[in-house]
């Protein structure tokens, strides 16, 4: 066996071989769709009939970076550490597209209530940035970390100067709900790319021993309690998103409901 894939990624093209390739076409891709969401998310939930406070709630619960998604990753982490990190970036594309049709399916259907499974899955699969974050370290050597990151990075927000304006464009032209079609495209394409691809760089493998996992419980607390000396960082930086990001919503979202003559396009 390990000499048949050992033969099967020899044949594979020269650039496809290096791990920082995929995930940075990945990032990229994850980029893109994210960007498209982010345009018309908004005016989107609110077209289904969901208030504004209902509207707070599902970005506070999962999406991008609610509470599931902040929660998740130190278990994403964790278990990456056992378990090998491919499964964890192969599983996160997969929950993604799920997470998008029913994205889809709420607007469809005209029903907001699809979107709270959508958010939670969203949030999931944040498992896999820890194991992304891994991978990038394995992937290259000590003295190229700093190049790899940036990469991966600049990979990611560059479509940040395109994207936005395909999703308004689609929204305007199509709907709203065709815009996470497209999202599942650009994401299949990316799970595509890690399950065929990507090469695992750790040397863990599935653990049955109950001692390696005796300790999930206590990792899960040191998660959420403060290191010694940093109670009042860890205080004060929430807070100071939260009012931010309330001010932003509050802002953005009150000009964010369609009028009726555009009710249309967001249908």
């Amino acid at each position: 066996m390990a000499n048949r894939n050992t033969l099967t990624r020899a044949r594979l093209p020269d650039w496809l071989r290096d791990n920082l390739t995929v995930l940075s076409a990945t990032a990229f891709l994850t980029g893109i769709h994210s960007n498209m969401v982010s345009v018309v998310w908004q005016p989107y939930v609110l077209s289904l009939g969901a208030s504004m406070t209902t509207l707070g709630w599902l970005t506070s619960l999962g999406g991008f970076q609610g509470i599931v998604t902040s929660l998740i990753q130190p278990l994403g982490g964790w278990l990456a550490d056992r378990m090998g990190r491919k499964p964890f970036v192969v599983w996160a594309s997969v929950v993604l597209i799920a997470a998008y049709a029913l994205y889809t399916l709420a607007g469809v259907t005209r029903v907001w209530t699809f979107l709270i499974p959508g958010v939670v899955l969203i949030g999931l699969s944040a498992l896999n940035r820890p194991a992304r974050s891994s991978l990038t370290v394995e992937s290259v050597t000590a003295e190229q970390r700093g190049m790899g990151f940036s990469v991966v990075q600049v990979a990611t927000v560059l479509p940040g100067i395109f994207a936005p304006i395909l999703g308004g464009f689609i929204a305007d032209r199509a709907t709203a709900t065709a815009v996470f079609p497209v999202g599942i495209a650009f994401e299949v394409i990316s799970l595509f790319l890690v399950a065929r691809y990507l090469s695992e760089t750790s040397g863990s493998r599935r653990t049955h021993d109950r001692a390696a996992w005796a300790d999930l419980w206590s990792m899960l607390k040191r998660s959420v309690v403060p290191p010694p000396g940093l109670f009042g960082f860890f205080c004060v930086w929430p807070a100071t998103r939260l009012c931010g990001a309330s001010a932003w919503a509050r802002c953005s979202g009150c000009s964010a409901r369609p009028t009726a003559s555009a009710t249309l396009n967001w249908e």
